[in-house]
């Protein structure tokens, strides 16, 4: 949670979690914050990318906030790139549609106004702003979300979303706000396929250290990569390192020194 103001605030929350052993082939759950402000004109709103691995892609969180006048603002296609294709492998047919609504969400017939709505894993639940009774409220929002738990978007290698932001006379400029949500496979092991350098302390190649933290899997995939690796020795839990001091940094200037010279020694190419 990052403060953005000036002003000192207080947070209050709350955390629930869930202890247990996982096994290698579960799933993680992934969350991915994103905004625009506004979105540059005549480009897509990139929802998420950059995932690598294999996953489900589990749904959205979306606002958007209107700029200049509101032209049919629903008129973007969502698209979806799946194992690295270059064209859309899913492309629905308006933003409207792809949160199960239609018509603009009813203001193209009919009713002639926004409708919100709310489903099980769809819906438009909120409409702010644009009112003169409202105070400070001059930009009309729209909050939707949609979750894809009755059809989950399978991906093996890749996958990416964007979303366009047109109305009916063409690009428009919105304020576009995102979460996306998606489950993939140990972050650790897909990783280790393509690092060229990989940094941690010894733990990430011992199976059950860290607390448990690290599976055999990963600490497998961590020893078998193609990687340069900088392990740091550490003195932690149960295991004591013959030799180091918790309290010494040569250790950490040692190692950043090293990297530090594999990075310049591999250039532009270098993955870490």
């Amino acid at each position: 949670m990052e403060n953005r103001g000036s002003k000192e605030e207080t947070l209050y929350y709350m955390i629930e979690g869930w202890h247990g052993e996982l096994a290698d082939t579960d799933l993680y759950f992934h969350a991915a914050y994103r905004q625009e402000h506004p979105v540059q004109k005549g480009h897509a709103y990139t929802v998420i990318d950059g995932i690598e691995g294999k996953g489900i892609f589990a749904g959205l969180s979306f606002a958007a906030g209107m700029n200049g006048n509101n032209t049919c603002w629903v008129e973007g296609e969502p698209k979806m790139y799946l194992d690295g294709d270059q064209y859309p492998t899913i492309n629905y047919t308006g933003t409207e549609d792809y949160f199960c609504g239609s018509y603009a969400f009813g203001n193209d017939i009919l009713l002639h106004k926004y409708q919100t709505f709310s489903g099980l894993y769809a819906g438009m639940y909120a409409i702010l702003g644009n009112d003169s009774q409202e105070m400070y409220n001059g930009q009309q929002r729209f909050l939707l979300y949609r979750f894809h738990v009755k059809d989950p978007v399978y991906f093996q290698t890749s996958f990416r979303m964007t979303m366009d932001n047109l109305g009916w006379t063409g690009a428009r400029y919105d304020d576009y706000t995102s979460v996306a949500y998606w489950y993939m496979e140990n972050p650790v092991i897909v990783a280790s396929r393509t690092a060229q350098i990989i940094v941690g302390p010894m733990g990430i190649a011992l199976a059950d250290a860290l607390m448990g933290e690290i599976s055999p899997a990963m600490a497998n995939a961590v020893a078998a990569s193609a990687a340069y690796r900088v392990l740091i020795p550490m003195n932690l839990c149960d295991t004591y390192v013959a030799g180091v001091s918790q309290k010494s940094s040569a250790i950490m200037d040692d190692a950043m020194e090293h990297i530090h010279q594999l990075l310049t020694e591999m250039g532009d190419t270098a993955c870490l």
